[in-house]
């Protein structure tokens, strides 16, 4: 049933839990909770975004964080982004003028530009599909880095490029040579 509501979501802050048990919902919201734990664990591991001895320091912002009122925080609203909150954040100083959350702030500015779809990866194995053809099989890894760059890097349409007259020759020249001798 769960799937089944949340599937059928077009905006999962909008999915209506009335229909669900209370320990339903305390699953679902504990298992997010343990998912963004994970990430941000593995994520302090692998980028070394805080040093081994600051995980402490930066617990205990989390939890000075958690326990601050309200009005210490900078208003959210449905029209609030996420960057601009933690940019906010980063601003907040103690009484004596230090930044209040800058670990915190540090961790949570880093995973605001983790890229949150896959479209960009999609985009590029297309790319890759596109170029690494059947005809083109023997292409080098060299090479096809090479064309992808120029694919990616180029703002121009490929009917729009215009060779110089003279490297269009050379090309010619050096494709029959290299051709006649691999017969």
């Amino acid at each position: 049933m769960l799937m089944r509501v949340i599937k059928s979501a077009t905006d999962l802050t909008k999915v209506s839990f009335a229909d669900l048990a209370d320990s339903t919902i305390t699953r679902i919201f504990k298992s997010v909770c343990h998912f963004y734990v994970a990430i941000i664990e593995k994520m302090l591991r692998n980028f070394s975004i805080v040093a081994d001895d600051e995980i402490e320091h930066l617990l205990e912002e989390f939890q000075e964080y958690q326990l601050s009122p309200d009005d210490d925080l900078p208003a959210v609203t449905s029209e609030s982004r996420v960057d601009t909150f933690w940019a906010e954040m980063g601003r907040k100083k103690t009484f004596v003028v230090a930044v209040r959350f800058p670990l915190l702030t540090r961790v949570m500015t880093t995973l605001s530009v983790i890229a949150h779809s896959s479209a960009d990866s999609k985009r590029l194995f297309s790319m890759v599909r596109k170029i690494d053809t059947d005809s083109r099989s023997q292409l080098g890894s060299d090479t096809l880095r090479a064309v992808l760059s120029c694919k990616i890097n180029t703002d121009d349409s490929c009917y729009a490029f215009v060779l110089d007259e003279h490297l269009c020759k050379a090309a010619k020249v050096a494709t029959w040579k290299y051709v006649w001798e691999h017969q």
